[in-house]
């Protein structure tokens, strides 16, 4: 048995005594010098003491990370378009116009600087967010923009959107007017064989002459079609690029091809074999663009386009092709509807179809003045009138003559008028009519002149 020791217990105690006194008069001796020889507070050197922080996430802190990204425009093809839907198809009865009552477009200022640019883009993002809208569509080139809203509104809410948003900001708006059109029943024999031989392409109407120009010495001029559609395959004729919208040349209806394919010929034919007739510019390099295409694009029963659809064909051969002559097909514009019951015993020209081509003629002037100042140099020509076709409620149907401008001849621009020729038929009935508004620039000999 090991006995009690006394001194064995008072070992420890007393080391760790001495340990705790000496660490105590190190503590009291700094705390002495801190209160009579530093200058500064006691509560100054505590602050520097380091601390661990914990960071708390709040919804703030996600609201100043998504400030800090400044709004854009959604990244799109330089030439974009989202095709309207049918049943947005909406009729204003003040204006006779049919319109999409889910769109606009939208003309923003060419501005000097990338950083005033940038600020407008971020003022009209948030502004359509306002507005409860997006951009669906964009001519990037020209600042031409393509906007749907999430709510159907009337023609003069559209307008007033201009009004109340875009004109502190200098943008410019249009309403996206609607042009139906119809096509005429032809011939399916009007659909050519790829390897037919002969075909005159109606050249009779200039009178032409082959032997009139060497073509060997003349540079490649690039030639825009907008027509309804184009036969690509027949043998003689050649287009650089599938025609924009182009529909399948085996299944289309040949209503579409004719007036394209007669207008393709009579340009850029090339004489393949000795019966071919050649076209009329040997150094002619074809573009086209579709309208029918563009109508089928809707899946609708009715055949239509709306004007930011026209403008993007134009956009097509203007600035992607840099076509320099565009040639412009004028189907008939259809009228329906009280407007038809209204017009077709008409003698004079209807007042309310001046106004509907005054409307589309300048959102196209607004456009191709643009389309000028942005560097692109072009000549269109047209025909000098715009054909009507009237489908009366009770089924009556006519193709009257109207002293009736289109929408490109009713440009009034001095500027656009030098890049504009419209042509007529000199035997086009009527004959000789006393025409107060078609003024055409160029009358041809000939029973028709295609476009």
């Amino acid at each position: 048995m090991t006995k009690y020791d006394p001194y064995n217990k008072r070992k420890f105690p007393l080391a760790l005594s001495i340990i705790l006194l000496c660490f105590g008069l190190v503590l009291l001796g700094g705390v002495i010098y801190l209160a009579f020889f530093s200058s500064k507070p006691i509560t100054e050197h505590l602050e520097k003491i380091p601390t661990k922080k914990v960071e708390v996430l709040s919804n703030d802190s996600e609201d100043q990370d998504n400030a800090s990204v400044k709004p854009q425009l959604p990244p799109l093809d330089p030439i974009s378009i989202k095709p309207s839907r049918p049943e947005n198809i909406a009729y204003d009865v003040d204006n006779n116009t049919y319109y999409v009552n889910n769109e606009f477009i939208l003309q923003l200022p060419v501005l000097p600087t990338q950083e005033e640019h940038d600020q407008l883009i971020e003022e009209l993002v948030n502004t359509l967010d306002d507005i409860g809208s997006e951009v669906v569509g964009q001519i990037d080139e020209i600042e031409t923009i393509q906007v749907q809203t999430f709510e159907e509104l009337t023609y003069p809410e559209i307008q007033e959107l201009e009004h109340t948003y875009f004109e502190e900001l200098d943008i410019k708006l249009n309403v996206n007017e609607v042009y139906y059109f119809s096509l005429h029943p032809l011939d399916e024999t009007k659909i050519l064989a790829p390897d037919a031989t002969f075909l005159a392409w109606n050249l009779e109407s200039l009178e032409f002459q082959d032997s009139d120009y060497d073509s060997d010495q003349l540079e490649t001029v690039r030639v825009g079609l907008l027509n309804t559609d184009f036969q690509t395959n027949y043998r003689t004729l050649s287009f650089a690029d599938t025609p924009l919208y182009h529909l399948n040349d085996t299944v289309a209806d040949a209503t579409i091809y004719e007036p394209g394919i007669c207008v393709a010929g009579f340009v850029a034919a090339q004489q393949e074999q000795a019966n071919d007739v050649q076209g009329i510019a040997k150094n002619a390099e074809l573009y086209g663009a579709s309208l029918s295409g563009v109508a089928a694009l809707h899946n609708s029963d009715k055949n239509y386009f709306t004007i930011y659809e026209e403008i993007v064909c134009l956009s097509y051969l203007l600035m992607e092709k840099e076509c320099q002559v565009i040639n412009i097909g004028l189907p008939p514009m259809l009228i329906s509807g009280d407007l038809a019951d209204s017009v077709i015993d008409s003698e004079d020209t209807p007042s309310e179809l001046i106004h509907i081509v005054d409307s589309h003629s300048a959102i196209l002037s607004d456009y191709l003045l643009r389309v000028l100042d942005s560097g692109h140099d072009f000549l269109i020509v047209v025909g000098a009138g715009q054909p009507i076709h009237v489908v009366t409620s009770d089924g009556r149907e006519d193709n009257p003559f109207f002293d009736l401008n289109n929408r490109y001849t009713a440009i009034t621009d001095p500027v656009l008028k030098k890049h504009l020729i419209s042509t007529r038929a000199a035997t086009q009935s009527p004959v000789d009519p006393h025409t107060e508004y078609i003024k055409p620039d160029a009358l041809m000999v000939g029973l028709d002149l295609v476009g």
